[in-house]
């Protein structure tokens, strides 16, 4: 059974740098009608714009780089990258479907949320010691122990 759920994708690709820009425009107009007769949406598209490149590609150092947002089912999305092997202006391209993070809660929510549970003792294991809670102690208090001991020991 084929997946016919629609799923946010983004094309992102390099068109040859020896294109003038009218041909560049073309090429991207032709990609657009690949996506829409493969079946997808074109959600947004950026003109592609005329950039430098970090190294070079297909000995090329100048390319066209294009981004376009698209909504496709998977099989649509298969369809796209075989169409796109065979375009020979395309220097690169990659197609990765978006990921849609959870949205943060707004300080609205965060304000009405409840508070966190007290603390609930761990149980002791049978037979063993229960701490004693701290007592405050002063110097004459603990001068009149340690004498105490000290007697005792006599």
């Amino acid at each position: 059974m084929p997946d016919t759920r629609y799923r946010p994708y983004e094309l992102v690709y390099l068109l040859s740098g020896n294109l003038e820009e009218d041909a560049a425009v073309q090429e991207s107009a032709k990609i657009a009608k690949i996506i829409q007769d493969a079946g997808g949406i074109i959600e947004r598209e950026e003109t592609s714009k005329r950039r430098r490149l970090a190294y070079e590609i297909k000995h090329e150092k100048q390319a066209y780089f294009g981004v376009m947002t698209v909504t496709a089912t998977a099989d649509v999305s298969a369809k796209l990258k075989e169409e796109l092997r065979h375009q020979t202006s395309l220097l690169r391209y990659l197609l990765v479907q978006q990921v849609r993070r959870p949205t943060k809660p707004s300080p609205a929510r965060l304000k009405f949320r409840p508070a966190p549970a007290a603390a609930v003792p761990t149980p002791q294991p049978e037979g063993a010691a229960t701490p004693r809670p701290k007592e405050a102690t002063s110097w004459q208090d603990f001068d009149k122990k340690l004498e105490e001991i000290l007697q005792s020991w006599e």
